[in-house]
């Protein structure tokens, strides 16, 4: 275990740890199951069994933190991966995010009234804002990032690309906390909606820069 991951590593065994604890509080339909999903306006839409409801999330997370793990040491760019110096930071971002969504659920379950919806929505911002912050750092890899085949041909357009992305993902951070602040089910559609036409624009944009680079 290098240096800070001993952080994430606790952080994980955490969640395991409150889906153990919270076993005896959670509250059952009639066949023994519990709520795993809401609507865009927190109503439940979805149950499985308590086991699953309790400890799937756990081993999502922690399958996500080994996949994390590993893609340093499979990458083609392995450099790209050495030198991004937010790459533990990110790992620990997207397990805490995670983490607290989990939580959220949990004490959904236990049958106290909380906003659900929008405080996921509110946990889905600050990650949206982090990638954004972090993205004009990122260099050219298969992983993450905006990979398009513009975007991996040539430096010079990912770098343009990410930069604007990070703008754009910094911009939808916020369009999720007004969606969260306003709490209301057709917001959600809004909010993934400006997404969907975010990623496409930016799919179209990193193909418009590279044929200027190709006409230079």
């Amino acid at each position: 275990m290098k240096g800070r991951e001993w952080i994430i590593i606790v952080l994980i065994a955490v969640t395991f740890l409150l889906g153990y604890l919270a076993e005896p509080h959670i509250v059952t339909d009639d066949e023994g199951r519990m709520i795993t999903h809401w609507d865009a306006s927190g109503n439940p839409n979805g149950y499985s069994s308590k086991f699953v409801g309790l400890y799937l999330m756990p081993v999502i997370i922690l399958g996500i933190y080994l996949l994390f793990l590993a893609i340093p040491k499979i990458a083609v760019h392995k450099k790209s991966f050495e030198d991004f110096r937010q790459w533990f930071t990110l790992k620990l971002i997207m397990v805490f995010v995670l983490a607290c969504i989990y939580a959220v659920s949990l004490v959904a379950n236990m049958g106290l009234d909380v906003p659900v919806g929008p405080l996921i929505m509110i946990l889905i911002s600050v990650l949206f804002f982090y990638l954004g912050h972090i993205m004009k750092d990122m260099k050219q890899n298969y992983f993450m990032g905006i990979r398009t085949p513009w975007t991996l041909a040539n430096e010079t357009v990912w770098k343009k690309t990410h930069h604007l992305g990070g703008l754009l993902f910094k911009a939808f951070a916020i369009i999720f906390l007004l969606g969260a602040l306003v709490n209301k089910g057709y917001v959600f559609a809004i909010v993934i909606a400006f997404i969907l036409l975010g990623v496409v624009f930016l799919v179209l944009y990193s193909y418009l820069e590279y044929r200027k680079v190709v006409k230079k």
